[in-house]
């Protein structure tokens, strides 16, 4: 969590609440293991940590 805290405070859109912007990155975060996990992890849990960290920092 705090490598969110820190990407949504470097680049916080002002327009946008920052309880807003951390509630959907939860909710994708959330969405993405569920289908990760529904579709028997077809790929390796490092693979998926560096990937959605990735997207994280990206975005």
């Amino acid at each position: 969590m705090t490598g969110i805290k820190k990407t949504a405070a470097a680049d916080t859109d002002r327009s946008v609440p920052l309880d807003i912007q951390r509630r959907f990155v939860i909710s994708a975060f959330a969405g993405t293991a569920a289908w990760w996990l529904e579709n028997g992890m077809p790929y390796p849990p490092e693979l998926m940590a560096e990937s959605m960290i990735k997207i994280i920092q990206k975005n």
